[in-house]
């Protein structure tokens, strides 16, 4: 029997919409490169990032996931660094 899609989705919720404004924006240009490969769908519901990508192969699916999740954890700990940065030199 042949699988005709796999299709994972999800959300992580950041906590604060001018972050996940940011995340999308560099999450977007990242999605709209797959060519040929799958898709990849990023949207924004409030403060939540939601991701889906949809494949022909189980193998494709887990591997653009694993990039989309990989770049936003990225993101995520760099701001959370220069949150810290920020706090320290205006003495928070």
């Amino acid at each position: 029997m042949a699988i005709a899609k796999i299709l994972i989705s999800g959300c992580i919720d950041v906590g604060s919409r001018e972050i996940a404004e940011s995340l999308l924006k560099a999450l977007v240009p990242e999605a709209k490169s797959i060519f040929g490969q799958g898709s990849v769908d990023v949207r924004l519901v409030g403060t939540r990032i939601c991701i889906t990508i949809e494949a022909d192969r189980i193998s494709r699916a887990r591997a653009l996931f694993n990039s989309h999740i990989y770049l936003l954890y990225s993101i995520i700990n760099t701001i959370k660094q220069l949150d810290k940065e920020v706090s320290i030199k205006s003495g928070s």
